[in-house]
């Protein structure tokens, strides 16, 4: 069977015996020097579970309009994130402790397994490493660039589904944090930003 959830479930099975942690990563992202030991660093503490790796947009440059929409977009998530960090494991890369990761069975109709696997690991039990950097490819398109933001959102509403998350709403309060979110960004960006919030809510 494939699919991520299918994988990890596969991987998890396989583990060596004597190994501490599990290490999902996917396979088109690029890593810098030292990120898998600086992320399993994340471990040092008892209580963490779950780690994962600070995933950034590897950019690449280009005479083609709609990839320097993209390239935007993400800037602008960036900026956001520098001024709310929220330290999220994602799904780029992360890795379990093998005690955990014994127990867990991921659904295989799960969409998004790291959200799942932060729910199921519980709040406080998880980290991220801001010095674990690894890049990961944008896509070429803006076509797939809306199907990805739309499979994440599906995700999502899945998780919501199964209470597994909180139901967003895009109140006056959401809408005023958006607003101070972006404030400060060039008019490039605003927009772009402001295309990554319609998309999220259309998809």
């Amino acid at each position: 069977e494939k699919g991520r959830s299918n994988a990890l479930n596969i991987l998890k099975d396989k583990m060596n015996e004597n190994s501490e942690f599990l290490v999902f990563c996917d396979a088109d992202i690029l890593l810098r020097p030292m990120a898998i030991e600086k992320m399993l660093e994340g471990f040092n503490s008892a209580k963490i579970d779950l780690v994962g790796a600070n995933i950034l947009p590897a950019f690449n440059f280009s005479n083609s309009k709609s990839k320097n929409i993209i390239q935007l977009m993400h800037e602008a998530r960036i900026h956001t994130r520098r001024k709310n960090p929220v330290h999220y494991v994602t799904g780029s890369m992360y890795a379990l402790r093998r005690s955990v990761a014994k127990k867990i069975k991921i659904p295989k109709e799960i969409i998004n397994d790291d959200q799942y696997l932060r729910s199921i690991v519980g709040s406080g039990r998880w980290i991220r490493v801001q010095s674990a950097i690894a890049y990961y490819k944008i896509p070429e398109k803006l076509i797939d660039e809306y199907r990805q933001m739309r499979r994440i959102e599906r995700g999502k509403n899945q998780l919501k589904d199964l209470g597994l998350a909180k139901e967003e709403t895009f109140s006056r309060a959401a809408f005023n944090r958006f607003l101070q979110n972006i404030k400060g960004l060039p008019i490039k960006q605003k927009m772009a930003r402001s295309l990554n919030q319609m998309i999220k809510y259309v998809a």
